[in-house]
């Protein structure tokens, strides 16, 4: 997002903290971000690098998303370019990426997107987080 792209890393990260301690409702000094170089993204973007929470990292190491790291991520540039192969949890990783540059965007300028998170029970609670870390 172009947006995006205008900030630089610290205060892009401290955005991302900010979203993340709304989202899953805990304080912001918890939220802990995990930044990972994105060579796809190395061509088009300003900043190469995609941001996580560390929360999402635990579900990026099981064993089904780890399978997802040994499928290529076929398609027609493939052929083209060398630089366009990566795998299906690459893909995951950078399209998750992209839509979360997007709600933070949403969360910043619309404060409707806020009441509709809210209204629709898509927000974390706090002790489902925990809960979920601990196990």
């Amino acid at each position: 997002m172009s947006i995006f792209e205008k900030i630089n890393q610290e205060e892009k990260e401290q955005l991302i903290k900010k979203y993340y301690s709304w989202i899953f409702e805990i304080p912001i000094d918890e939220v802990k971000i995990v930044r990972e170089f994105d060579p796809v993204l190395a061509r088009t973007y300003v900043d190469p690098y995609i941001y996580y929470c560390e929360l999402l990292e635990d579900i990026y190491k099981t064993d089904v998303m780890t399978k997802m790291g040994k499928i290529t991520q076929l398609g027609l540039q493939i052929l083209n370019d060398d630089h366009s192969k990566h795998n299906r949890l690459e893909h995951c990783k950078g399209t998750a990426y992209l839509k979360l540059e997007e709600n933070i965007m949403l969360w910043m300028q619309n404060d409707t997107y806020r009441k509709i998170v809210k209204k629709k029970s898509k927000k974390v609670l706090h002790n489902e987080v925990k809960a979920n870390r601990n196990n």
